[in-house]
């Protein structure tokens, strides 16, 4: 029997799926600088965190 433990507040799903610079930046499949953010209040994920990639 196995089991797994969960977290509200996980920030990566898919761990591969970024890559980390020397200085620590964090970028996304498209080599974006990606930042952490934090679901707002009108979800049912509200608190968690996610990465959201810097535009513009």
């Amino acid at each position: 029997m196995s089991s797994s433990s969960t977290s509200s507040s996980t920030v990566f799903k898919n761990p591969n799926f970024f890559k980390v610079d020397l200085e620590g930046n964090v970028y996304c499949h498209h080599d974006v600088i990606a930042v952490i953010r934090v679901v707002g209040l009108k979800s049912v994920r509200q608190g968690q965190q996610f990465y959201d990639a810097l535009i513009g």
